[in-house]
């Protein structure tokens, strides 16, 4: 039986593992096309505690998903996938083999096993719970809800007297 499977290849590990460099030496040597899988080196400007390729290695060598968004901007594990995986069918496509890297290991698990079928965000929804939380942080609608715990509470303290 024939596998027609297109391979990919992982890197996968903790900070400071020297990922980023074993990926450069793989590129020297075979037709790889880089994929960060890191969940930092998405954003522009934030170059502390990641291995992040300075601006001549950009240059030269091609990586995927690398400033790509700016940090005040959101970025979901599920646009991840899906440009990770137009990514890989485009990298095949060029006959070239896709060399996944980094340490996000919710992205990689994400990728591997799928991303449970969840709605899409709905801002209704997330500026009602902005709203519900604002409410909670000035303590609107918490006066109510302690006195009502006092009422039960005292109501129990009474009628465990009232058994005595």
């Amino acid at each position: 039986m024939q596998n027609n499977k297109l391979p990919i290849i992982s890197i996968i590990g903790p900070t400071c593992m020297g990922k980023s460099s074993l990926a450069l030496q793989l590129y020297d040597q075979y037709p790889i096309e880089i994929i960060s899988v890191d969940s930092v080196m998405i954003y522009r400007g934030l170059n502390i505690g990641t291995d992040k390729p300075d601006k001549d290695i950009l240059s030269r060598i091609k990586h995927n998903l690398i400033n790509i968004k700016n940090p005040d901007e959101t970025f979901s594990v599920g646009e991840f996938l899906n440009i990770t995986n137009k990514l890989i069918q485009k990298i095949h496509d060029n006959k070239k083999i896709p060399l996944l890297v980094g340490g996000t290991s919710m992205y990689f698990n994400q990728l591997f096993n799928g991303l449970n079928n969840l709605p899409e965000k709905s801002m209704q929804e997330r500026s009602f719970i902005d709203i519900l939380a604002k409410k909670r942080s000035l303590g609107i609608g918490k006066k109510k809800r302690v006195q009502s715990k006092i009422n039960k509470l005292t109501k129990k303290r009474n009628s465990y007297k009232k058994k005595k």
